[in-house]
């Protein structure tokens, strides 16, 4: 199903992240988007590359740690994954890191708190702002 969804072009953006498929349906956001509502995409970097190719006027928000240490050290504390799959994750994120000056927003997640109010701040100006996609 997922791959007749790729040949038909049925995804805004699509991607696959450590062995597993992600898509964002095109139909729900475009659906969303004529009724007037504002629609918020948790994607990865690539991702959101491809939804600025089709959403120029989408805006980003890139969420991230203070460090590359502190990322180091949650992705450890996890104990979820193996040497290797932590060694992915991390090299992943540094690299992701490289698209920054991409993203209109930057959010430093290092207190859930503070970082949750960041965002709800930054939604909420964006939605004054204009009706669009954010990812």
């Amino acid at each position: 199903m997922f791959a007749y969804k790729q040949k038909t072009n049925q995804f805004l953006e699509w991607e696959k992240v450590f062995d597993n498929f992600y898509g964002t349906p095109s139909a729900y956001v475009q659906e969303q988007l004529k009724t007037g509502m504002n629609v918020l995409l948790c994607i990865d970097v690539k991702g959101a590359r491809q939804v600025r190719k089709k959403e120029p006027d989408s805006v980003g928000i890139f969420v991230k740690t203070s460090s590359l240490e502190e990322l180091k050290k949650r992705l450890t504390k996890r104990g979820s994954e193996s040497t290797d799959v932590l060694k992915l994750r991390f090299n992943t994120a540094k690299n992701e890191l490289k698209d920054l000056k991409f993203y209109e927003y930057v959010i430093i997640n290092d207190h859930l708190t503070t970082a949750y109010k960041n965002l709800h701040k930054i939604i909420l100006q964006i939605i004054r702002q204009k009706n669009c996609v954010a990812g």
